[in-house]
């Protein structure tokens, strides 16, 4: 399945809902099949650095 920019923002709108659930601040991308960022966001309070755990070698929940 292809990855659309409205299925991506639909990704991020849904984490974003999630982490608010938690009380969390987050930073999300969404990234296709070859690593390209479709979109992303973040939440007020997140740090804006890079993570390991969301480096394009090693996704942690691909959505398909």
């Amino acid at each position: 399945m292809t990855l659309t920019a409205a299925r991506a923002q639909l990704a991020l709108d849904l984490a974003r809902r999630h982490a608010a659930t938690l009380d969390t601040a987050v930073a999300v991308s969404v990234v296709d099949d070859a690593g390209n960022l479709m979109c992303c966001s973040r939440t007020d309070g997140a740090a804006a650095g890079w993570s390991p755990r969301g480096h394009p070698t090693r996704p942690t929940s691909p959505v398909r």
